[in-house]
């Protein structure tokens, strides 16, 4: 992201048995509008469709992840809770295998992925909180929307609390 527009921008999914949300969160510069990062999000989405991710970068991320799956799981407190959290989703073997798995990510399925899941027609909503100390959240279903042009993307006003 440009980061003219935003201050922070990250994303992430919830681990479930069903599926669910990938959430892209953005906290905008002051003087700029939702719609312009909304247009700057699909054309990097688009851009991430379209080419693949160098393959350096997947290996820092899964660097990373390794490095935050030790630290996490380093005492019998943690470890237990990692041997119970996935048996929620899947089974404890999840746990077991996790850094495995992470080795087989490619940049080949990260855009497979991204071709399947991130698309215009499957956005479910956003939620924005506003500069007025508000908070709106939009939520449109999409299993009644034939296809994108249905989906319309809505600024919504700021609302004060009192």
């Amino acid at each position: 992201m440009e980061k003219e527009f935003a201050i922070s921008v990250y994303g992430g999914l919830q681990a479930t048995i069903d599926p669910y949300l990938y959430n892209i969160n953005v906290t905008l510069r002051p003087g700029h509008k939702p719609e312009q990062v909304l247009g700057v999000i699909d054309n990097e989405i688009n851009r991430l469709q379209q080419s693949l991710i160098p393959q350096i970068e997947i290996d820092r991320a899964v660097k990373q992840a390794r490095a935050l799956f030790a630290y996490g799981s380093e005492n019998i407190t943690n470890q237990a809770f990692w041997l119970g959290y996935p048996e929620m989703f899947d089974h404890y073997e999840w746990f077991e295998q996790y850094v495995e798995k992470l080795n087989q990510v490619t940049p080949q399925k990260i855009q497979t992925a991204l071709q399947e899941y991130l698309q215009p027609q499957k956005t479910s909503g956003w939620h924005l909180l506003t500069g007025g100390g508000g908070s709106m959240t939009q939520f449109l279903d999409t299993r009644s929307l034939p296809g994108p042009e249905d989906i319309t993307r809505k600024v919504l006003p700021t609302v004060s609390r009192s």
